[in-house]
């Protein structure tokens, strides 16, 4: 199960640089949209349009691709409780540019960072991102043999 959450916090991490590149890419776009136009031209401004309408797709698409790593990611965290202190710092990173993207979500994700800060703490049995319930058999086991 934890294992599945490792890969499941990797691939989320991974998909959050898409709102990333969406951005890198729109501005690209646009920038060249803007070089291009010449105000006197109607060819041009038909141009320019176009340009900025494939800008906004590079950004909805890289939007869309960030959203299926933050399911990745909270599939990760609430559904196999993977806490690996790597992923808090990655969590940290992307709550940043979902500020920007979109806020409420931005919001609801620094909240969580913040509250939740201590979770992502090596575990004692020192693997990060351990399963609860296999740290707990281990030191039932290790209890019993002290016995």
């Amino acid at each position: 199960m934890n294992r599945l959450g490792k890969h499941l916090a990797i691939w989320g991490s991974l998909l959050q640089l898409g709102i990333v590149a969406g951005i890198v890419v729109s501005f690209i776009q646009m920038d060249r949209a803007m070089k291009a136009l010449n105000p006197s031209d109607t060819a041009s401004l038909t141009a320019a349009i176009g340009a900025m309408a494939t800008s906004s797709r590079a950004s909805t698409v890289g939007l869309l691709t960030a959203l299926i790593g933050g399911l990745l990611l909270m599939g990760a965290l609430f559904g196999c409780h993977y806490r690996a202190p790597w992923l808090h710092s990655v969590l940290c990173a992307s709550t940043l540019f979902w500020l920007f993207a979109a806020f409420p979500v931005g919001l609801m994700m620094l909240a969580y960072v913040i509250c939740d800060r201590k979770s992502f703490r090596p575990s004692p049995k020192g693997e990060a991102g351990a399963d609860p319930t296999e740290v707990l058999s281990h030191g039932v086991a290790e209890a019993q043999r002290e016995d």
